[in-house]
């Protein structure tokens, strides 16, 4: 449909935030409401073959794209608020600025409405939260910093509403610049506001920036907090001081420096690693006891090897009925975990209670392993269980019978066995486990692209899309094995171009595409 890709970037627009269900068709249906369309590509992984989240589009004037940019930006599309922004390779940096404060209302059109008139723009946007509420904060990119920063020394208000204006730093050199002086703060209610989070906050000292946000957490409760960033290092250290752990306004405060979220991250995976070292030495798994066996009777068996910690028998849930009414209840599985407050008294426990019987019931101890581990420890146990029986039954490393073996037996030897050639192997295009971890859809995009190829080579150009289509009905696993041996394919093609014989077979024009197939 497209004559090849646009060289004129003046035509062209980036469109970005695009809908994972966001296709071509969508986008042509969209844009082609502003101007005539020339050219569209929304990006993909080369591999799974699902959208990056962002196109380029070209239209056929200068004009055209102005418009679309004007009119689509901030446009909701599949469950997306899309940002479409004019094309060009290099930005400037200095140019871009972080707008917060803004009221829920706001849209990317209001930002550029207020703030065009300081300079041209090139992209404008407002952040959405899963639930496409407003996060009350968005970017704004200038052509040329000297616009931008007209913007930052400027008093501006949207609806009514003061906002702030600040340049954009990149995650990284807030990190760096910001850590000792930018505040993470939380313990208020739906009550607080930004005018009073300033009073409470200014007083220790000139407050640069602030930001008051609202969001649910992964059970759909509303959480409050803030952000403060003092100009000087040492306002944040005594708001801190004064505040953390405190209550003063009728709020518990939690004052602390902000951390970004790869560096919560990393600390925690360092505390979950030094607990899962201690809970390797002090934890036991014990199982073999009997089910009437109680925590608090195990927990004094195990007391004469120390002090325990906790105690927790495994159990299952079971039904019973009742007066023909269902009662569940919790059965022990006969193993449980104990925590030692020590590893030294964990040892002696692990030493002591091995093989002890409990009402003629052995029992067996082990130290208490994550499940990782125990999964890779189980898949190298059944590894080596395999490869001793493939030496047992010679399959691995055969041994070659020399000439000798073969002199006296030539009566006794049978007739040679017919060594079949093997199918030719298919390479495929993509790897097995990036299709096993894809949707349906995906996976079917996947085998279509691998598939056509081996259609066309049995059909011809005119129907071996149509016979692709209908041969990606098949359920993808299946049809991931059938790719895979190309003597079935060739099957399934000419079982298709007989169905498709029968279904046009009062349609001469269609007939005549089946001629060369």
């Amino acid at each position: 449909m497209f004559q090849g890709k646009p060289t004129n970037p003046e035509t062209q627009i980036f469109i970005g935030d695009l809908s994972p269900a966001v296709v071509e068709p969508d986008l042509y249906a969209l844009a082609s409401t502003v101007g005539e369309v020339v050219y569209i590509r929304i990006l993909r992984h080369f591999q799974t073959k699902e959208s990056l989240g962002f196109a380029f589009v070209a239209f056929n004037t200068k004009e055209q794209a102005q418009k679309a940019r004007a009119i689509l930006n901030g446009y909701k599309l599949k469950d997306s608020h899309i940002r479409v922004a004019r094309f060009c390779k290099e930005r400037d940096p200095e140019a871009n600025l972080f707008v917060s404060e803004l009221p829920e209302q706001v849209t990317a059109k209001d930002l550029e409405d207020l703030l065009g008139k300081y300079g041209p723009i090139v992209s404008s946007k407002v952040s959405y939260d899963k639930n496409l509420n407003s996060n009350k904060y968005g970017y704004v990119q200038f052509e040329k910093k000297e616009d931008a920063f007209q913007v930052i020394n400027a008093s501006l208000e949207i609806f009514g509403k003061k906002i702030q204006v600040v340049k954009f730093l990149p995650a990284s050199q807030r990190e760096n610049i910001h850590n000792k002086n930018n505040l993470y703060i939380r313990g208020f209610d739906e009550t607080m506001k930004a005018e009073k989070l300033v009073e409470i906050f200014g007083k220790f000292g000139e407050i640069q920036s602030h930001a008051l946000i609202s969001n649910r957490d992964f059970k759909g409760t509303l959480r409050y907090f803030a952000y403060v960033s003092y100009k000087v290092q040492e306002n944040a250290s005594v708001a801190i001081e004064n505040l953390n752990n405190k209550e003063d306004f009728g709020i518990q405060w939690t004052v602390v420096l902000h951390q970004s979220k790869a560096v919560r991250k990393a600390k925690l995976l360092v505390e979950y690693r030094k607990k899962v070292d201690e809970w390797k030495r002090k934890n036991l798994f014990i199982k073999g006891f009997p089910q009437a066996l109680t925590e608090q009777q195990l927990k004094e068996i195990c007391q004469d090897y120390g002090t325990v910690s906790s105690v927790k028998i495994m159990k299952l849930e079971n039904i019973q009925y009742q007066d023909s009414k269902p009662v569940q209840t919790l059965i022990s599985k006969g193993c449980g975990f104990v925590c030692f407050e020590t590893s030294e008294s964990a040892s002696a426990a692990f030493n002591g209670l091995k093989n002890k019987k409990i009402e003629g019931e052995t029992l067996s101890v082990f130290f208490w392993k994550p499940r990782e581990e125990l999964v890779r420890n189980l898949n190298a146990m059944k590894m080596k269980r395999m490869q001793a029986q493939m030496m047992q039954y010679g399959m691995l490393y055969p041994q070659i019978p020399t000439r000798a073996a073969f002199r006296g037996r030539a009566s006794r030897a049978m007739p040679p066995t017919a060594v079949l050639p093997k199918p030719p192997e298919v390479k495929l295009p993509f790897d097995l486990n990036t299709f096993s971890s894809a949707s349906v859809d995906v996976q079917k995009r996947m085998l279509g692209e691998c598939l056509y190829p081996m259609v066309l080579d049995k059909s011809n150009k005119k129907i071996a899309g149509k016979i692709t289509g209908m041969l990606l009905e098949i359920d993808p696993n299946t049809l991931l094995k059938m790719v895979q041996s190309p003597g079935e394919v060739t099957t399934k093609v000419q079982e298709a171009i007989e169905v498709l014989r029968k279904a046009w077979k009062d349609n001469t024009e269609l007939l005549t595409m089946l001629s060369d197939a």
